[in-house]
Parts: C-alpha cells; structure tokens; sequence
C-alpha cells in the first residue's frame, strides 16, 4: 500500500516549500523517529525545483515522481472542468493521476497541509485494506478497493458533461446529509454547484456512488487513535461527541487527546488562522494586558480580537514576520 501526496507549484523551490511544506514535515518525522515512505506526485511544476531541494525531499526519505505528462493529457480530456480555477482543477484530476499512475495499487492520500502525529509507515499498516475519506474530506483518503477510482471516473464524466445539471440534480439528492454526514462520514455540501473534489466525492459518498467503509468499521481496532479532518471540530463526528470535554496532552513529541494519540494534524485554513489567532494573543495581546477569555472560533462569529488580528498581519506582513 502506497502513502502518496499530490502537489504541484508554480513558482521555485522557496515559494513552493511556503505554501506545501514538505521538506518541513519531512524533517520533523525524522525528528520524531518517523519513516518518510512517501510517494510524492507533482502534476505540474516539478522543473522548477531547483536540484538542491529536490536532494533534500529525497534525503528524508520521499520518492518523487514527475506526472506532468499524464497531467496533461487528462487536462486537455477534462477541458469542461477550466470552469473552475487551477487548483480546483487538478484536485479534481488528481484522482485520475494517482489511478493511472499506480494502476492497480492501493494508496493512502494525504494532502500537502498533512502534519503527521504518528508514523506513516505505521498508518499504511493499520489502514491497509479499508476504503474510506475521512469526514468527507479528502485530506485522508484510503482507497484500497480499485472500483472507487472506476465510480469516481465514471460520475467525474457525467459531471462534466452538464455540470450544472448535475449539480442541481445532486442538489436535489441533498435531503438527509445530516445522517450521511455521521453515518457514512459523507462531509456536507453547501454549494448548490459542485466546485471542488470535495463537493463532488461527499455527494458520491452521500448517494451511495462510491464506496466507502462505514466509520465503525474504520475505527474497528483503532481504539488507541483520534481520527478527525477539521481540527476545529474534533467533538462533531462520532464516537468521540461523547467524549468532551477533551483533554490535551504532549507526551515526548506526540499529542493526545483523552489519552488517545491524534493520528494526523490538517493543517487546513481555518485552523491556521485560529492557531494565529493564538499566538496573536500569547505575543502581542498579553503584553497589553488585555486577555478577553476563551478564544473564540471565528466561524461562529468575529470580533474585535479577529480585527486587531488581521490589522496586526497587514502592518507587520505576517504573525511570523
């Protein structure tokens, strides 16, 4: 079973590290006494890495794998999806890649914004055979029944034959998410057109049109890990509702929650904001002696610390300038 991370850039070695960073994540498995078995694809961009920083990626262990080819000709195939911007686009493809590339061999995906808590090389062993997306968000994906790739192709050709009529149909297929979002961990779809990858695989999930291991029989066996794609909202996917409040401790590296060990951190937006949020606080706002409480989750609402928060980010270029 194969551990693969698609990417792709457009500038050097520098800008593509700040926006996907590897070589850190690399370098902090090492740290952790992790194997980095990991095959990197990079659909676009791989010829503007300089030498030196492809050294490192291999030094740590990466395999790395130029499809730019293969790429290309699926984007010339799957023209219709140029409705939505790049990045949508090859998230969309890269399915289509990993499928071609790997004929035939199972895989666990994991997006670049992935900052592992346990090792991968031990991840790929206790996943290896299930088939599932975690939460409904393909951050975690783990395909190892290969007719999951023919039913994402065959809906993916559907789509873009009418993507707005299949969107507003699948719209309409929309009723009881709620039960397929805890059930069948199908995520939810908020955009009545489907944009991304994501969109698109939990109304797969929801509908029952791609195969996906149910959640108790994923974490049958994983008793001693938290699964979870949103950082922000660990308690909103059984079993572990039942388990707040959570409690959080680092143990030689490692962090848990209710003394489970949390398999994987993602890194995703919302979340760095909220992280930059708190160091915001921790720097800048304790010295003033202003400490307004418990930091709030800004997608439950903003307030004057969101604001003296961004202000702070555009006078000084960055949390971490």
């Amino acid at each position: 079973m194969r551990n693969v991370i698609c990417c792709w850039g457009r500038g050097d070695s520098t800008s593509f590290e700040n926006h996907v960073p590897l070589l850190f994540v690399g370098e902090r498995n090492l740290k952790l006494g992790f194997k980095n078995d990991i095959d990197l694809l990079f659909l676009d961009g791989y010829e503007l890495l300089s030498e030196s920083y492809r050294r490192m990626l291999k030094g740590v262990g990466y395999e790395l794998h130029d499809t730019k080819k293969i790429f290309k000709d699926l984007d010339k195939k799957y023209e219709a999806l140029n409705l939505f911007n790049d990045y949508e686009k090859k998230c969309f493809l890269r399915w289509l890649v990993v499928s071609q590339y790997f004929r035939g061999e199972k895989i666990i995906h994991y997006d670049g914004d992935i900052v592992f808590n346990e090792d991968p090389h031990v991840l790929n062993k206790v996943l290896n055979g299930k088939t599932f997306v975690l939460q409904g968000c393909p951050a975690l994906t783990c395909i190892s029944d290969q007719t999951w790739f023919l039913q994402y192709k065959e809906q993916l050709l559907l789509f873009i034959n009418d993507i707005k009529g299949y969107s507003e149909k699948a719209w309409m297929e929309r009723e009881g998410w709620e039960s397929s979002n805890q059930q069948k961990w199908a995520g939810q779809r908020c955009r009545r057109i489907i944009s991304s990858d994501q969109d698109f695989i939990s109304h797969l999930i929801h509908t029952d049109r791609i195969i996906q291991d149910r959640p108790y029989e994923v974490l049958k066996d994983l008793d001693s890990y938290i699964f979870f794609e949103n950082p922000m909202y660990i308690g909103g996917y059984t079993p572990y509702e039942k388990e707040r409040p959570f409690k959080y401790v680092r143990k030689s590296g490692i962090d848990y929650l209710n003394e489970r060990r949390v398999a994987l951190w993602h890194m995703q937006g919302d979340f760095n904001y909220y992280l930059g949020k708190f160091i915001f606080r921790k720097k800048t706002l304790k010295r003033t002696g202003i400490i307004p409480g418990r930091l709030k989750n800004h997608l439950e609402g903003r307030g004057m610390e969101d604001y003296l928060f961004l202000m702070f980010n555009k006078i000084s270029g960055g949390i971490g300038k």
